[in-house]
């Protein structure tokens, strides 16, 4: 989903604010970031009616897309494994609640999560809000979390939550960003 979120950024943006858009690195930079915040990283000082017209177009143009996305080979067996195990997983995210529903029921996923947290229920990565909620709802203490993510500000969620955070190179930044970003291990 990578690929179509930067997509739609950069169409967004274009609609809106012509020879203006970011770089595609950039653009990655903001995956795991609530449409608000990266609107605000992508266009700062912009006019909250300008705001509202990007946001708009992201929304329509990655809905549109939505539908082709795929889930990763051995995401399910993964997480029946996980299951197996007797671990606690939940959804923490940049996206909306609605967005993250969708998702799962779309993937036959939900059997597996206990709960999730969006930018939308709560303050968004990499603020440790939703993080903390996740724990106090299951009990789960930060010594005992884990938090995987693809993106630097999932291991900057992560470290401002204080828990432990492991990364996956299959997404937004590359195996040694994630590192130094402080990623206890990365999964290729």
């Amino acid at each position: 989903s990578i690929a179509h979120i930067v997509d739609s950024w950069a169409k967004a943006i274009k609609d809106h604010r012509p020879g203006q858009v970011p770089s595609e690195i950039q653009l990655r930079q903001a995956i795991g970031l609530s449409v608000d915040a990266a609107i605000e990283l992508h266009c700062p000082g912009i006019s909250e009616e300008m705001h509202k017209a990007i946001s708009a177009s992201y929304s329509t143009y990655f809905r549109a897309g939505k539908k082709n996305i795929q889930m990763f080979p051995g995401v399910r067996e993964g997480l029946e494994r996980l299951g197996t195990r007797g671990a606690i997983l939940a959804v923490a995210t940049g996206k909306k609640i609605r967005s993250v529903q969708e998702e799962l029921d779309t993937h036959c996923l939900n059997e597996f999560f206990v709960t999730a947290r969006a930018a939308d229920i709560t303050r968004s990565k990499p603020h440790p809000q939703m993080l903390w909620e996740i724990m106090d709802e299951t009990g789960v203490y930060a010594a005992n979390t884990i938090m995987v993510g693809d993106s630097a500000v999932d291991v900057q969620l992560a470290k401002n939550a204080g828990v432990r955070a492991v990364a996956v190179s299959f997404g937004a930044e590359s195996e040694s960003a994630l590192i130094e970003g402080g990623a206890s291990v990365c999964a290729n």
